[in-house]
């Protein structure tokens, strides 16, 4: 990490900073640090309010209607070290739907979906959650645009992955080519996903998303301000279900929390 990187870690606000030892140096050199320090000090200063009970409710609703087994607490998580095999896939079933609940439901984005958030009720095959306070207000434009991408992938949707990626080529022109390149390293990170069960390794969400950031390095581009929000969820969940060390079907959880739409 060059100076000018480590300045620039040293601004970010406090709740964020636990999350900094899994994520690239180059990803710095990809944002548009100036709106990104905007939102995060805007996140930061929201933690010190109480969450409404009311922001879950869009969310709660959703978990009903798909039959997902997940109940919202306020009681601090155990994780998941000390459940069975069996449960540890059921959990992770749950987590994964959790997470694309999150992505197309118009509640705020949960920011932290680390195990000390979760824990798993093994007589009633429930996750049970205890959100933080680290949430994030989205853009509707935003939000469409990642639902576009997450479509594009498990339908094979030419139009709707093209949309989610010029998320990563926000308000710049970059090279030629970019898009194909950087629709190639997301396929690498997503992985077999569509095909089969994955095991989640934090190292290979380190791996890919470096290999991405020097695409856009390379390519002299930056990304839309709100992934790197999205990033912050995505390490959490990764944490998570790297814990619960057992390949996961997220097509069939993704399916599940979207009702199938295509």
């Amino acid at each position: 990490m060059s100076l000018a990187e480590r300045a620039a870690a040293l601004l970010v606000p406090k709740p964020f900073q636990e999350f900094l030892p899994y994520v690239s140096p180059s990803a710095l050199r990809v944002v548009h640090k100036d709106k990104v320090l905007g939102l995060a000090l805007e996140i930061a200063a929201r933690t010190v309010k109480s969450p409404s009970t009311e922001d879950w409710k869009p969310i709660e609703l959703a978990f009903r209607a798909s039959g997902s087994k997940i109940r919202i607490d306020s009681q601090s998580g155990t994780g998941f070290k000390s459940i069975s095999e069996g449960d540890r896939t059921r959990a992770g079933e749950l987590l994964l739907e959790l997470y694309f609940h999150l992505i197309h439901q118009p509640t705020p984005l949960e920011l932290d979906l680390r195990p000390t958030h979760f824990s798993f009720h093994s007589v009633e095959k429930t996750l049970v959650w205890n959100p933080s306070r680290l949430r994030h207000i989205r853009t509707p434009e935003f939000q469409s645009r990642v639902i576009d991408l997450y479509r594009g992938f498990f339908f094979d949707d030419a139009k709707a992955a093209a949309r989610g990626l010029e998320l990563y080529r926000w308000e710049t022109t970059p090279k030629p080519g970019y898009d194909e390149r950087m629709e190639k390293l997301l396929r690498i990170h997503f992985g077999d996903a569509r095909s089969k069960p994955v095991l989640f390794e934090i190292s290979h969400f380190k791996e890919t998303f470096h290999l991405i950031f020097e695409e856009a390095i390379e390519s002299r581009t930056r990304f839309h301000p709100e992934l790197t929000f999205l990033g912050t969820t995505l390490t959490g969940l990764y944490m998570s279900l790297e814990q619960l060390a057992v390949p996961l079907d997220v097509r069939a959880a993704y399916l599940r929390a979207t009702g199938g739409q295509s």
